[in-house]
């Protein structure tokens, strides 16, 4: 073939197909798509006299082959990298990770052959081979407690140490292989551990102090007192125990000692505070104009209080003491009573006047009123606004101790006269308490008394603190008696006197009432009023007070004193 005919084959089978191109040598190209062109003999005549051109077109050609190679080429490049990098390559098989050689131990415990999660649970399951016994006896003002291993918590350096040996064998330096070392896993004692441990010792050495007390009360007696020494309390420095505690661990000795820092408490209230100060603080007497039995009742109920001790903060309860004043059993008898505002005859008649002569006692012995209430009918025998009723077991009288110091109660019937005093510490911010009491509010079926106790020192007022109100049914006639100048606020000596005297017989009536909601009021006697007899209204839920001018204490006002509808001992 000659040089003409060898150029006009590749004019002849020149295919351009979407910037692809295909050079045949002498032999016919395959059809690439309908987009081909071809070349005819009659176009390659015309096409022959203009031969550099063509020379154009196959350089062409020629370059654009080169570059659809090369692309070739990177793309397969760029598909081994890939796969070498794992993107498309299958996971690892678990026989290529690492595991520790033949002859790799920790602690004594071989994990030759075996993977890094495989060496630690193998180890976290010798956690208590790690920890060395140890013996802390802390000595406590003579207490001796000895901690051992078994009273600690700890943590175990395990991922540190397989880490180590990892890095150590897969990189090696000089002497520092992983066959050349030996691998120990520690135990260290937690924090909370030791403090744990010190907050037990510290509960088992302090103790409060304990005051000196009244061990015996015996009223009315020449020696109505008898006291208990008073206790020194101690006190554990528990931080200097912690500190001690954690040098002790770490020095990791079979056998330590540590003797605790504990300090010697002194208690508040030495027995010459007690010989020196308990004093009478109170004192107050009624008089019974009830029948024989309603007195009966009130001497029975003074007997189950007499000789009651309040401790410090100690709340003290009438119904708690006198027990179920609606049992003969008890020793209560059948008296005169307002049972929903009709005067009529229940067991413990009387007793009211019992409760009311404690609470003007405790009153000006400047204790807490926790809780009581007013009669339905104004009393006689105490000023209005300064009863208190009781119905067991609704209603109670409940005083509590405000002090340090114990207090004391003292109660006898004589003849007809109820005598109470209390007995205790009384506070150097006053040298006297007495009471007064005002008229708040008149309506047309009732009224409200307000009353206070007020105290005093070197004779003029420093204070006074509101009583509460307490409000009466005035459909028989108004009751006042006013407490400015309470007569009743008198102390008697009646150590001598005999209480079973027994009292005259007598089933008149006296011309007041003590009434109130509850079963036992203290006087028998009806309600006075311009009528023959009262016509109580029914029976009503006891309402809050009408709203009263401020008082010049300063302290809160107790709770409304209304007692709700019930029989009430006179």
């Amino acid at each position: 073939m000659n040089k003409n005919s060898h150029n006009d084959s590749y004019n002849d089978y020149l295919v351009l197909d979407e910037g692809l191109v295909d050079i045949s040598s002498g032999k016919a190209a395959p059809a690439q798509s309908t987009k081909k062109k071809h070349i005819s003999k009659s176009e390659k005549k015309t096409k022959k006299s203009n031969e550099p051109n063509n020379k154009n077109n196959k350089k062409k050609a020629i370059i654009i082959s080169s570059v659809a190679a090369a692309v070739v080429v990177a793309l397969g490049v760029t598909g081994f990298c890939l796969f070498q990098s794992g993107m498309f390559s299958a996971p690892v098989a678990e026989s290529s990770a690492f595991v520790f050689k033949d002859g790799t131990a920790v602690s004594g415990i071989s994990i030759s052959g075996k993977t890094m999660e495989e060496a630690k649970k193998l180890l976290e399951s010798k956690k208590e081979s790690f920890i060395k016994p140890i013996s802390i006896s802390v000595d406590a003002d003579g207490d001796v407690t000895t901690l051992t291993q078994s009273d600690f918590e700890y943590t175990f350096d395990i991922d540190t140490v397989l880490s180590n040996i990892k890095n150590d064998t897969l990189n090696p330096s000089g002497d520092n292989t992983a066959e050349s070392k030996t691998y120990e896993i520690t135990a260290t004692v937690t924090v909370d551990s030791i403090e744990k441990n010190t907050k037990k010792i510290e509960e088992s050495t302090n103790r409060k102090p304990k005051n000196a007390y009244v061990s015996k009360f015996t009223p009315y007696s020449k020696n109505r007192f008898e006291y208990a020494e008073s206790e020194k309390g101690r006190k554990l420095n528990a931080d200097d125990l912690s500190d001690q505690l954690k040098t002790a661990v770490l020095q990791n000795a079979d056998e330590n000692r540590i003797i605790a820092d504990v300090e010697t408490v002194d208690a508040k209230i030495q027995i010459d505070d007690l010989k020196n100060n308990i004093k009478k603080l109170s004192s107050y007497e009624t008089v019974s104009t009830n029948s024989e039995n309603g007195t009966e009742n009130m001497r029975v109920s003074l007997a189950a209080c007499n000789g009651s001790v309040i401790e410090p903060g100690a709340t003290w309860s009438f119904n708690k003491c006198t027990g179920d004043s609606n049992l003969e059993s008890n020793g209560y008898k059948s008296a005169g009573v307002i049972s929903n505002g009709e005067l009529t005859s229940g067991i413990g008649g009387g007793i009211c006047q019992s409760s009311s002569t404690i609470y003007n006692a405790a009153i000006r012995a400047n204790m807490d009123v926790e809780e009581r209430y007013c009669h339905k009918w104004a009393s006689s025998y105490v000023p209005t606004g300064l009863d208190a009723t009781i119905d067991y077991p609704r209603l109670d009288l409940k005083l509590s101790n405000p002090t340090d110091y114990q207090m004391f109660m003292e109660c006898k019937l004589v003849d007809r006269t109820l005598y109470v005093s209390v007995w205790g510490v009384k506070d150097s911010s006053y040298d006297e308490i007495k009471t007064h009491n005002e008229i708040t509010d008149k309506g047309g079926s009732s009224y409200t008394v307000k009353a206070w106790r007020v105290y005093y020192k070197d004779g003029k007022e420093v204070d006074r603190e509101s009583l509460g109100s307490s409000t009466y049914d005035s459909d028989h006639g108004y009751v006042f008696i006013g407490a400015d100048s309470d007569s009743n606020a008198v102390d008697t000596n009646v150590d001598n006197l005999n209480e079973e005297t027994k009292p005259e017989s007598s089933e008149n009536e006296s011309s007041h009432s003590s009434s109130g909601n509850n079963n036992n009021s203290s006087s028998s006697s009806k309600p006075q009023s311009s009528s023959s007899a009262p016509k109580p209204k029914p029976t009503e839920a006891p309402t809050e007070p009408p709203t009263e001018p401020p008082a010049p204490a300063t302290d809160p006002e107790p709770d409304p004193t209304d007692a709700p509808e019930s029989s009430e001992n006179l």
